[in-house]
């Protein structure tokens, strides 16, 4: 079986760019209309942790949703429940309890990806009255690290946002982008990418 390494992946994707890159015609990036800059939170704080098998998140809470919870308490957090153990560090519990839930919300986002990529959170963002999203970049992770593009992971993303919900969430959400530049007239765009 042959394996595909992270140097032939990156070698296939450049020769591709370059052959894409004169007869695309495409401004598709150019032309997308940047979320309201009132509904942008830049100001957020974030740890991640890695697994090695996916869908790992839950909570004892029929109510939230499998792979994005809303925490409101730090009784939220007593409610999380992951079905592995990291494989680069420990769940972010204390990261967690230590948000001032009086003033802030906390987020912990499960996303399903490479075992050679990266998801960088950017910023998060109002989807509704009663409803944040995250947006993430996908980004290679550094060289030294050993992993085969065809294997799974799930990153846990512990996000810690300076705004609270006046009422339960309605749903939940996340994108994710494939660049980590922002164009110049995004809400977010002049902050600095990652922490």
């Amino acid at each position: 079986m042959a394996l595909h390494t992270r140097r032939a992946f990156l070698t296939a994707t450049a020769a591709s760019v370059a052959t894409l890159a004169g007869c695309s015609g495409s401004d598709e990036a150019s032309t997308s209309v940047p979320p309201d800059p009132d509904d942008v939170i830049t100001d957020i704080e974030y740890e991640t942790v890695r697994f090695d098998v996916t869908d790992v998140l839950g909570t004892a809470d029929a109510d939230q949703p499998r792979g994005f919870v809303y925490l409101r308490s730090t009784a939220d957090v007593d409610e999380l429940e992951f079905s592995a153990e990291p494989i680069d560090g420990d769940v972010p519990i204390e990261f967690l309890r230590a948000i001032d839930y009086a003033t802030h919300t906390g987020l912990v986002v499960e996303t399903e990806l490479s075992a050679c990529h990266y998801h960088v959170p950017q910023y998060a963002e109002w989807r509704a009255e009663d409803r944040l999203g995250v947006q993430f970049c996908g980004t290679m992770r550094d060289p030294s690290v050993e992993c085969e593009l065809e294997d799974r992971h799930a990153q846990i993303t512990a996000v810690s946002v300076p705004v609270t919900l006046d009422t339960d969430p309605s749903g939940s959400g996340f994108g994710v982008s494939g660049s980590c530049e922002l164009p110049p007239e995004h809400p977010a765009g002049d902050e600095e990418d990652g922490q």
